[in-house]
């Protein structure tokens, strides 16, 4: 793939004379050195997931939370009333 990228001219003389030494492209090298960074990197795990709960009044007992449509129902009465 072709790409475009922005360098200080240093690093590109460096890349430009690491390329003629080893009698390879300027890509070869800017692509060796990119996967070297990226392989170098440790690999951070994601942080465990925490679910946070509430206790007492906060929580209605008579609604389960799988039923999206009592949930509905219950905002309904909480906002309009009893039908």
């Amino acid at each position: 793939m072709r790409t475009t990228v922005t360098m200080r001219d240093t690093t590109l003389e460096q890349a430009r004379r690491i390329a003629h030494e080893r009698g390879v492209t300027i890509s070869d090298v800017i692509e060796e050195a990119v996967q070297k960074h990226l392989c170098s990197r440790p690999q951070t795990e994601a942080k465990p997931f925490q679910l946070h709960t509430v206790s007492g009044r906060l929580v209605n007992p008579r609604i389960d939370l799988d039923r999206i449509s009592e949930l509905l129902e219950a905002d309904d009465i909480d906002r309009y009333g009893e039908r």
